[in-house]
């Protein structure tokens, strides 16, 4: 009787430890940050000599029906400073402003919005690093000094990007379709000091690419992809609206695998290897994304 009570408490121990586990996993898979029904943006501020994550801001607006992937919905206005300048990223769906700062001759400027920051230690770290996106997108390079090429200033800012690329926040945005963009702050101008100077990273995560399944088309015509599932090659319907316009597959990893131009109304995926894509392809009046199962 002894040996079966120990194997019945064994047997309990193990099934509340299931449970568990299964309990922990769906408050993981709870994104903390991310509004399905809203336009993420998150915004991060570094130094731009060390790295250092300083503090970030997140903030949710309404979605932006007509935005598409490869432009940000962003409105950019920068003053150059006589005395007085700035920079200001506006979100163009309702103007609303994204991010403000002043900058000085021969001065100090600063941000002003977003109006409020939490600090670092705010944001949880995870063991999990994520790639920086392909088509992160590098803002001009407003009064930095000529002496950093374009080369320079890309691989200054995927330098940042290590310094935040394991927070959690940053590993739920990228558990969706979602844009990074770089800019270099420079509030004091004229001898640039870059002691002074600081990374700002955008996270953005809209809607039009997120809507799998939905196509925009001003006269309604249908856009289909057959077979799907496919054994390696896809067909598209209607493909003449699309002709010659770009496309992209990208896995579950949010990893574009394989992009072309539409030259005709098949697209081979046999290089690819069995698993879930997403297809995206867009004209001026056209937004398509599609989930693609192969299967070979």
């Amino acid at each position: 009787m002894k040996e079966v009570n120990i194997l019945i408490g064994v047997l309990f121990i193990a099934i509340l430890g299931s449970y568990n586990n299964i309990f922990c996993q769906i408050l993981y898979s709870e994104n903390e940050f991310i509004k399905e029904d809203s336009m993420n943006l998150a915004i991060f501020e570094l130094d731009f000599q060390s790295y250092e994550f300083n503090e970030a801001n997140v903030t949710y607006y309404p979605l932006c029906d007509c935005c598409d992937y490869y432009n940000l919905p962003f409105s950019i206005e920068f003053v150059s400073p006589s005395d007085f300048g700035h920079i200001k990223f506006n979100y163009i769906h309702e103007d609303s402003t994204l991010f403000y700062a002043t900058i000085v001759w021969m001065g100090q400027g600063e941000i002003f919005y977003p109006d409020q920051f939490l600090p670092a230690n705010s944001f949880e770290k995870t063991n999990n690093h994520i790639t920086l996106l392909e088509n992160a997108q590098y803002y001009d390079r407003w009064l930095i000094p000529d002496y950093y090429s374009w080369a320079q200033y890309k691989q200054k800012a995927d330098s940042a990007w290590l310094s935040i690329d394991s927070l959690l926040i940053v590993n739920e945005f990228a558990e969706y379709p979602y844009r990074v963009a770089f800019y270099a702050y420079t509030p004091s101008v004229g001898a640039f000091d870059p002691s002074v100077a600081k990374w700002i990273v955008f996270l953005y995560k809209g809607n039009d690419y997120l809507s799998i399944g939905e196509t925009i088309r001003k006269d309604n015509t249908p856009l289909e992809i057959n077979p799907n599932p496919t054994s390696g090659t896809i067909h598209i319907s209607n493909y003449q609206y699309v002709h010659n316009r770009p496309y992209e597959v990208i896995n579950t990893d949010n990893r574009i695998v394989l992009k072309g131009r539409i030259l005709d109304k098949t697209i081979s995926l046999s290089e690819l290897d069995n698993g879930i894509y997403i297809i995206r392809f867009w004209t001026e009046n056209v937004y398509f994304t599609r989930k693609i199962v192969l299967a070979k």
